[in-house]
């Protein structure tokens, strides 16, 4: 996904889903595609992202970390819906250490 994105960049899109429940583990939803995503922010390729829904997938600390790190970056975004997944206090610091840093100025909502 991350490799599309860059290909096009930039790209007009708004709103990212992955799905989650068995299209997630048949998939392969997760830190391979939340890494993706946050680089293809960071690499200017999602200048308009505004909401991502990541919803019970097979998402760990490792790939939020790499998420959020771009979401922070990405100066629309304004909505994260992250519940059901592996993400422990760990990968909570990584979010807190994006707020801390200025990231995240119109945040309306963060479902974890």
């Amino acid at each position: 996904m991350g490799v599309g994105l860059k290909m096009q960049k930039p790209t007009e899109t708004e709103y990212v889903v992955f799905p989650g429940g068995k299209q997630a583990d048949d998939a392969m939803v997760g830190d391979l595609a939340a890494t993706a995503l946050g680089e293809a922010i960071i690499d200017g390729s999602c200048p308009k992202l505004q909401v991502v829904i990541m919803q019970g997938t097979t998402l760990t600390d490792v790939g939020f970390a790499a998420m959020v790190k771009g979401l922070g970056k990405c100066p629309l975004f304004r909505d994260l819906q992250a519940q059901s997944n592996r993400i422990s206090d760990t990968g909570f610091q990584s979010l807190v250490d994006v707020f801390l840093s200025g990231g995240f100025e119109r945040v309306e909502r963060l479902n974890m």
